[in-house]
């Protein structure tokens, strides 16, 4: 699935071939098949799409998370969704090369395209592809910061590098597995399967864990994690054979049971949150990093652990020993029965035996 890096390749080439340029034809498949693709194109006709861009210049183009907007003069905005295989591809330009599928770049319009754009000077056309047709096209009248599904994202972190206490904050009230929650679009937009195993890996830090159970080390490796994956892969142009060589990325595909890292960590894989996830088990310790790990534990976390247990324990013996001495003044006493005088001073000497225990206990 195209995930953040991968969006915004997609934003910037046709930012850089088609602002500014007026759009003067629209062209759909449903003219050769007589068929419009109503699973890509969510809740509109042919026609609403071609009253959104034709004959407008294309002003801007825009993203957050995996949501990519082109915004035409006249208030009119394109908002696309790659899904699992979407693509945009401006002819005479290469393709982003995918792992898991492949954008057709022999032919012209490319296979499994859903529509193409042709702009003014009849230089440049903008095809948009999809194979498996998870990706979604809307049209809105106005900015899609205002609505849903936009205005419902976390932060991106691309565009936003957030603090550490905010980081931490947002985080820690999450008990599910960390894993999960990176993938969570409301939290951090834009992190797919890929970039969360990656930030991971680099953190050091088990899938499984559950984020509200990372301490403050580990909040922080995670965090500059995902800001130094996120730009190195940016500034890569989502380009694979461009990422550092000792990313997990490169041995993580297929589920290869025998996948090792270029150093020979042996690469493992687990099912999280319905995700297939890849992790190195040597360097991504589930005990690890975490409140009740013994690595990298904050001291402020440990002092109030090492209290609360001090308190509890100090609460508990004024029982334990009320209960010695009424054990031992029982046994003495024969159960109850009448036992004379040296039953008497034995029960007497077991008192001052177990007082003497007790204050013991108690000190």
């Amino acid at each position: 699935m195209p995930e953040l890096p991968e969006v915004e390749h997609a934003r910037k080439l046709v930012h850089a071939h088609c602002v500014n340029k007026i759009c003067t034809n629209v062209i759909f498949p449903s003219a050769e098949t007589g068929v419009l693709d109503e699973k890509c194109f969510k809740d509109i006709g042919e026609e609403m799409f071609k009253k959104a861009v034709l004959n407008k210049r294309l002003l801007n183009t825009h993203r957050k998370g995996k949501q990519g907007w082109l915004e035409f003069e006249g208030e009119s905005f394109v908002l696309f969704h790659f899904g699992m295989t979407g693509a945009f591809s401006v002819k005479g330009e290469r393709p982003l090369k995918y792992v898991e599928f492949k954008v057709d770049q022999e032919s012209w319009p490319p296979k499994f395209y859903k529509f193409v754009l042709e702009f003014s000077g009849g230089e440049k056309c903008l095809a948009y592809t999809d194979p498996r047709r998870f990706g979604r096209v809307q049209v809105r009248n106005e900015c899609p910061r205002k609505s849903a599904p936009v205005n419902k994202l976390g932060f991106d972190p691309y565009l936003e590098r957030i603090s550490e206490t905010e980081f931490e904050k947002i985080f820690r009230r999450r008990n599910a597995a960390i894993k999960t929650v990176l993938l969570d679009q409301s939290v951090a937009c834009g992190v797919g399967n890929w970039m969360a195993d990656e930030m991971l890996y680099r953190a050091k830090i088990h899938p499984e864990v559950k984020a509200s159970e990372l301490n403050g080390e580990a909040m922080r490796s995670l965090r500059e994690a995902m800001f130094d994956v996120t730009r190195v892969a940016v500034e890569s142009d989502a380009d694979s054979g461009r990422f550092p060589s000792d990313w997990l990325f490169h041995h993580r595909w297929g589920k290869n049971q025998n996948a090792k890292m270029a150093n020979g960590e042996k690469i493992s894989f687990c099912e999280v949150g319905g995700r297939t996830t890849a992790f190195v088990a040597a360097r991504q310790k589930k005990v690890a990093n975490t409140t009740s790990g013994s690595n990298g534990a904050d001291p402020k976390e440990a002092k109030k652990k090492t209290t609360t247990t001090t308190k509890v324990k100090r609460e508990e013996e004024p029982v334990s020993a009320k209960k010695e001495i009424a054990k031992r003044s029982k046994k003495a006493s024969g159960g109850g029965g009448g036992g004379g005088g040296a039953t008497a001073n034995l029960a007497a000497r077991v008192t001052r035996s177990a007082i003497k225990s007790a204050y013991f206990l108690l000190r």
